[in-house]
């Protein structure tokens, strides 16, 4: 299809050019529904971690109602937010990247870490999480004007491709953080096992009777 000036546009094209019409639209209903379910639950996991998990940090003292209220309030900020990043890029191809990008900053040394090393505490894996920030942003910011270059004057490969390079350096020195941290925190900070959500809740009501 040498025609096809979007990318992006390559499937509906196809299903548009070579179904019946009956079958065209019910892979466009399937489709939009798996889009929506994809969207709404990523519109949900942002409130329910920042009011659930990191408010009880800052204020271990709040209230269930609080955390509601919190996380109402962060999903239409959530939604414009992402709309506005969808709106700015172009490509599906470059969101995805932006997107497995920023998980891998937020998870990637948290989760097998701590899944696979017995030392692993909370306060490495949040260390680590903000080294990999601290790094990664302004060396992403260093770059661009490079990748500019690079790539010709258009920001949306320039951006990529700074991201891309950026990762790496953070990713290690978030890494030595997190065993650094972890291995000088034993004490104040005690690894918990991991254990099924049930067991879990069975201990704490076992406590507390």
């Amino acid at each position: 299809m040498p025609s096809l000036e979007n990318s992006d546009l390559v499937l509906p094209t196809v299903a548009l050019k070579f179904l019946p019409p009956w079958v065209f639209v019910i892979f466009s209903v399937g489709l939009l529904a798996a889009l929506m379910s994809s969207a709404d639950s990523a519109m949900l996991i942002p409130p329910s971690i920042i009011a659930w998990n990191l408010l009880p940090m800052i204020k271990p003292s709040v209230s269930e109602r609080t955390k509601l209220i919190v996380a109402r309030a962060l999903v239409p900020v959530i939604a414009l937010t992402s709309l506005a990043i969808a709106l700015w890029a172009k490509t599906i191809y470059f969101l995805m990247n932006l997107s497995w990008e920023l998980i891998l900053m937020v998870q990637a040394i948290p989760f097998i870490l701590g899944m696979y090393w017995k030392k692993a505490n909370r306060l490495a894996a949040i260390s680590s999480v903000i080294v990999n920030f601290a790094i990664w942003i302004p060396l992403t910011l260093y770059l661009l004007p490079v990748t500019l270059k690079v790539e010709e004057e258009v920001l949306e490969w320039a951006v990529w491709d700074a991201i891309y390079i950026a990762a790496l350096p953070a990713l290690i020195a978030g890494t030595i953080t997190f065993f650094i941290v972890a291995l000088a925190t034993q004490k104040i900070d005690p690894p918990k096992p991991i254990v099924p959500m049930g067991e879990e809740q069975s201990e704490k009501q076992t406590v507390s009777d």
